[in-house]
């Protein structure tokens, strides 16, 4: 991620226009250090969002919704981002790379919800927590979890809220 320092103070600051998904505005969430963002577009009528991905080269891309919007949260480096879907009723995470489109993160139980916080470039493991409370702004009974493209979803303990992830 791009991090400020004393010498970027003289620097100018200069607009520049990401677009918006045809939306009212846009929140960035994350920046790597070529510049790529990710975040959510928001509609006029404030409810829901888009995740979305901007780089230079591609201008900004819609990453979906299936459940009435999200959010991108975390960019690698190397392209890899992750976000959440929120619906109504469920908040699913997601793991996004320009090559191999989009894969929503599996639910361990039915009727959960999840909160995607952070994923493993080098190894590609995405860590976060899956609530089973009955609403999505709290969570009573958190669990953490780990998940890979290729093991899926696994349950790496009870009561805890993973923020990062190491080799």
């Amino acid at each position: 991620m791009a991090h400020w320092t004393p010498a970027l103070a003289d620097k100018p600051i200069i607009p520049y226009d990401l677009g918006n998904l045809g939306y009212q505005a846009i929140q960035v969430e994350h920046i790597d250090e070529a510049g790529d963002m990710v975040g959510w577009s928001t509609p006029l009528s404030g409810s829901g969002g888009f995740p979305f991905y901007w780089s230079q080269q591609s201008g900004m891309i819609n990453l979906g919704s299936c459940c009435g919007g999200g959010v991108a949260n975390v960019i690698t480096d190397d392209g890899v981002v992750i976000g959440e879907e929120v619906g109504p009723a469920t908040r699913l995470g997601f793991y996004w790379t320009a090559a191999e489109g989009r894969v929503n993160i599996p639910l361990i139980s039915p009727g959960n919800w999840q909160n995607i916080r952070r994923v493993n470039p080098r190894t590609g493991v995405v860590i976060g927590n899956e609530c089973d409370s009955s609403t999505l702004t709290s969570c009573e009974s958190p669990r953490a979890i780990a998940w890979t493209r290729e093991g899926g979803t696994e349950d790496i303990g009870a009561g805890c809220f993973p923020y990062d992830v190491n080799d």
